[in-house]
C-alpha cells in the first residue's frame, strides 16, 4: 500500500532572508535563511523575544513585504513567478487577525459590511454574499440577524474580535495570520476565541500561523512551534515536544520566563 502524500503547504518559506538598510549605512538582518511551512488544517506558531523577526515574517507571509533572499510558495507556487492579476487573487486567500480588536474594524461599516469585505472583487456571485457571510458569522458565535446591522462601537472587545475572526475566514482562505489575537482581551474572553481558532483548523481546510508572545496559548493551540531569534529558526517541532524538552538557549529562557 502507498503512504498518503502529504497535503501541500499554504504556505512556505524556503530560506527566506530580509535584510533592511538602516541609516543608509547599516545592514540589519531582520530573517536569515528561514525555512519552515504551515500545512492545511494545522496551526504553528512562531515565538520568540522583541526583535526576534516575527513581524517581519507575518508581512512577508501575507505578501506585504518581499524577502531579499530564499523563496516564499502560498500553496506550491512560488510567488515571485505570478503576474499581476494572479498575485492580486492569490492575496485574496491570505487574511490577518490583528491584536487590536478596536482599531481593526472601520467604525462606519456595519457588522455585515466589514465580513464581507474579502468578497469584493472575489468571483462569488453578490446573490451569495449574504449566506456566506451569515454562515461566516454564525461560526464564530454570532447571531447574523442581531449582528449584522451592529457598529463597531456597538460591541464588546470579544465580540469585535469574533468579527475579525469571521472576516479573516469569509469566503475561502488559504491561510490566517493572527498577530497576538488575544494580547489586548481579558482574560476571560481569550479562552474563547483561542477555542475558536481551534474549531476553525479542524473544521476548514485553512492553515493558520499564529505570532504570539504568550506561551501558554501557543503550547494550547498550536500544533507545532518555530523559535525565532534574531531572524534566525533555532528550535522548531512539535508543540508538546518543544515546550517539554527544550533544545535551544531561547526556546528554555522564554519558558523560564514565564515559569
Amino acid at each position: 500500500m502507498n503512504a498518503p502524500v502529504a497535503p501541500t503547504p499554504v504556505l512556505h518559506f524556503e530560506s527566506v532572508s530580509r535584510t533592511f538598510q538602516q541609516g543608509g549605512k547599516q545592514t540589519v538582518h531582520a530573517l536569515v535563511e528561514v525555512s519552515f511551512g504551515v500545512h492545511p488544517q494545522e496551526i504553528v506558531a512562531v515565538i520568540g523575544p522583541s526583535g526576534a523577526g516575527k513581524t517581519t515574517l507575518a508581512n512577508i507571509a501575507l505578501g506585504l513585504d518581499r524577502p531579499t533572499g530564499g523563496t516564499l510558495r502560498w500553496g506550491g507556487d512560488d510567488v515571485r513567478g505570478l503576474r499581476r492579476g494572479a498575485l492580486r487573487q492569490a492575496k485574496r486567500a491570505n487574511r490577518l487577525v490583528t491584536q487590536d480588536p478596536f482599531g481593526a474594524l472601520h467604525p462606519g461599516m456595519t457588522v455585515f459590511e466589514v465580513v464581507s469585505e474579502p468578497l469584493r472583487g472575489s468571483a462569488l456571485d453578490r446573490a451569495a454574499w449574504a449566506p456566506t457571510v451569515n454562515s461566516a458569522l454564525e461560526s464564530v458565535g454570532l447571531d447574523p440577524s442581531a449582528y449584522g446591522r451592529r457598529y463597531p462601537h456597538q460591541l464588546s472587545g470579544g465580540q469585535r474580535q469574533r468579527v475579525a475572526v469571521a472576516r479573516a475566514t469569509v469566503g475561502a482562505p488559504r491561510l490566517i495570520v493572527a498577530d497576538e489575537p488575544t494580547s489586548m482581551l481579558d482574560v476571560s474572553v481569550r479562552a474563547s476565541i483561542n477555542s475558536l481558532l481551534r474549531n476553525i483548523r479542524d473544521e476548514r481546510a485553512v492553515g493558520i500561523l499564529l505570532i504570539t508572545h504568550d506561551l501558554g496559548i501557543a503550547r494550547y493551540i498550536a500544533d507545532r512551534v518555530v523559535v525565532l531569534d534574531r531572524g534566525r529558526v533555532v528550535e522548531s517541532g512539535p508543540a508538546d515536544q518543544v515546550f517539554s524538552q527544550p533544545e535551544a538557549p531561547m526556546t528554555r529562557a522564554l519558558i523560564n520566563a514565564v515559569l
